[in-house]
């Protein structure tokens, strides 16, 4: 009897310690969960919650949800989801709370606790969405912003070949138009007219990412110092301008460089308008906590670990925006300004994604903004200070190929070659230029277009050099991706002039 009891006692000591340990792993695991989790009686009373509750709420136990220190709007959804798990039912529903004083997205879960066919009480579960929504708004804005890039580019493009028609012909025109007289004046006005047009186009172009760069070694500090004195007139007597400005050097066309710094620096003053006001630009180097910053916002920028960057802040003490105005200023065409077009934002983020940037944003309502421009710094050890001496009345001779798929600017393009002494041919497309080069070889130059349906500018080169190794070119595009699509090869921004053609096709053949 004795040995029994002995061994009915080790047998119950087995199942307790087997108990404790089966809580023990429950208990952990409850602690595990990387989100909330709660159980309440049929009273309402919290009790059980994890560390994640604790940490979100403070303690709950003990506690009905009226007792909580949660926000009313936060207690009230607690109660109705309790009362509908209590009968029976799963709810699932995303919730908005501010925990800790900032906004979360929540997907709220509470369901019945059973005990055979009875309902002893109600677990929830709250699982945080915040960093979810985030990356889907950015998917989403990133996504929106390339399908409008695609939309500017394609609308630039075809507009630009227009601007090169025109251009074309009337600086071909004013060759033969006395000086001074109306018609040289007329000319004139259609010229400046064309370029116009054409600026809107490369605000265009910059916003799609594909505007014509003509990189150099800048100094950064030194660019916005000389926008700044050009824009000064712009801006209101009453708003104050601080700068900040270290030396920092970084890679950049000049020229994009130069509008993006007044884009933003107008946007500014106009952010302020009439009243008393202060602009502060601050140009520095970057550090990996604004980077970091920088990353989190919606415009997709991802900093190579690999570069320092430098960092241009233009901050304002304006209006401020809201969040629904936020979203939207870098949409072309998209303006609050009375007489606004709504291009200078929307090419400010073209340039700078075209350069390998980001840009972010900070704003609210009657506190003004902060624009933060991120640019790579440069790798380059001297600048580079190229500039062409000015055309003269220069004339060439021999064959030259014009390829263009648009009709008007081949032929505006063959005319102006005419008038510079050369004989042109004219092909429509990569495969009628290759067939027509056959075994001629008395081609000076070829001059074609670098974005062409089928075989493009550069393919249909290489092509023709594979047969004619020593052919001179250049390419010529209203917008392009690369640089230097071929080394070497010189790339004529449509549109242009005849000067500007003269210069390129001599340059070509000199070298």
């Amino acid at each position: 009897m004795g040995d029994e009891v002995e061994a009915l006692r080790a047998e119950v000591a087995r199942l307790e310690g087997e108990l404790r340990g089966t809580r023990a792993v429950h208990a952990a695991a409850i602690e595990s969960l990387p989100f909330d989790f709660w159980a309440r009686d049929r009273d309402g009373v919290c009790v059980s919650e994890n560390s994640t509750t604790r940490a979100n709420w403070g303690s709950l136990l003990g506690k009905r949800p009226e007792d909580s220190d949660a926000a009313p709007e936060a207690i009230a959804v607690w109660i109705a989801n309790n009362t509908r798990a209590l009968a029976g039912e799963v709810v699932h529903g995303d919730v908005d709370y501010v925990v800790g004083g900032q906004l979360r997205h929540v997907h709220n879960i509470v369901g019945p606790i059973r005990q055979g066919d009875d309902i002893v009480g109600t677990f929830g579960v709250n699982i945080d969405l915040t960093e979810l929504r985030r990356l889907e708004r950015k998917v989403r804005e990133t996504q929106r912003l390339e399908t409008l890039g695609l939309f500017a580019g394609g609308v630039a493009h075809d507009i630009n070949n227009i601007v090169m028609v025109v251009l074309g012909i009337a600086s071909l025109a004013r060759r033969r138009a006395a000086p001074g007289s109306s018609l040289d004046v007329d000319l004139e006005a259609i010229e400046t007219a064309s370029r116009r047009a054409a600026t809107i186009c490369s605000q265009l172009l910059a916003f799609a990412g594909k505007g014509d760069l003509a990189v150099e070694r800048l100094e950064l500090g030194a660019v916005v110092a000389e926008t700044l004195r050009l824009v000064a007139p712009s801006i209101p007597a009453t708003i104050a301008i601080d700068v900040a400005a270290q030396r920092v050097a970084i890679d950049a066309d000049a020229t994009q460089l130069r509008q993006l710094v007044m884009n933003l620096i107008l946007n500014a003053s106009e952010a302020i308008g009439e009243r008393d006001g202060t602009i502060a630009v601050r140009v520095e180097p970057a550090t990996r906590a604004m980077l970091a910053a920088a990353a989190e916002d919606d415009l997709a920028f991802a900093p190579d670990p690999a570069r320092d960057y430098a960092v241009l802040e233009v901050r304002d003490t304006g209006s401020g925006m809201t969040a629904q105005t936020r979203a939207r200023i870098f949409e072309p065409f998209f303006t609050t300004k009375a007489r606004g077009r709504g291009l200078g934002l929307a090419a400010a983020l073209g340039t700078v994604r075209a350069h390998g940037g980001g840009l972010h944003v900070e704003t609210e309502p009657a506190r003004g903004s902060r624009f933060y421009v991120y640019l790579p710094r440069s790798s380059h050890g001297a600048e580079s200070a190229a500039h062409q001496a000015p055309i003269e009345s220069w004339r060439g001779s021999g064959t030259v190929v014009v390829v263009d798929d648009d009709d008007g600017v081949a032929g505006a393009a063959a005319r102006m070659l005419g008038e510079l002494g050369f004989d042109p041919i004219v092909c429509r497309g990569g495969r009628e230029a290759i067939a027509a080069f056959g075994e001629r070889n008395d081609v000076a130059l070829v001059l074609l277009d670098l974005m062409m349906p089928g075989l493009d500018g550069a393919a249909t080169l290489r092509a023709i050099r594979a047969t004619h190794p020593h052919v001179r070119a250049v390419l010529m595009s209203g917008f392009h991706e690369l640089a230097e699509p071929i080394a070497g090869v010189p790339v004529l921004a449509k549109p242009f002039s005849l000067d500007e053609l003269a210069r390129a096709v001599r340059a070509a053949i000199s070298n």
